[in-house]
């Protein structure tokens, strides 16, 4: 029965009490490590929250000063040549571009910027960090999503109670099994 739990819990635990989304790119570049995030992840149409973490690479230490900017741009064809529709009109002036700061992130470790991705398809994202003089960057070809409804960005919380329900059920029927086996 724990072992159930267990296995439910490291299945939605990561959903549920996640600080940055999933990681999208890591690299090393000049000493400097860099491990991006997106959230949502897989990135969606619409406003995402990208998370950079980045660490001296021989200490692990995360920067304490640098700057760090993230941008995103349209890698297919489609968007160079024509002009991509804007299938997401809930952006509210986000742009393509930014400079990650750590007080725009809940843990402080992590430089975040929130960007307003307008269109599917695929995109660009280029990451550069500036750090006494020395600028390292990474470009990374990403796959954005349609936008999600609501039920798929809160289907871990949905989802608790049913299967909490169904194991207190299960708890129930083991707990009356053996208090009827010990009255035999």
């Amino acid at each position: 029965m724990r072992a159930v739990f267990v296995i439910i819990l490291v299945c939605v635990a990561g959903k549920l009490w996640a600080d940055g989304g999933g990681i999208v790119a890591r690299w090393e570049d000049g000493g400097v490590t860099m491990t991006i995030f997106s959230n949502p992840y897989p990135p969606r149409v619409g406003a995402v929250d990208f998370g950079v973490l980045a660490q001296e690479s021989a200490t692990g230490k995360p920067l304490d000063r640098g700057v760090v900017r993230v941008a995103v741009s349209r890698a297919d064809a489609i968007g160079q040549e024509e002009g991509w529709p804007v299938v997401c009109n809930s952006l509210n002036g986000l742009g393509l571009s930014g400079e990650a700061l750590r007080m725009n992130s809940s843990n402080k470790l992590l430089h975040s910027v929130v960007l307003g991705v307008p269109a599917a398809g695929v995109w660009e994202l280029r990451v550069t960090v500036v750090r006494d003089g020395h600028e390292a960057g990474l470009t990374k070809v990403i796959e954005v999503a349609p936008a999600g409804g609501v039920f798929w960005d809160f289907w871990p919380l949905i989802a608790m109670v049913p299967a909490a329900v169904g194991l207190y059920s299960i708890r129930g029927r083991l707990i009356s099994g053996r208090r009827a086996r010990n009255l035999r």
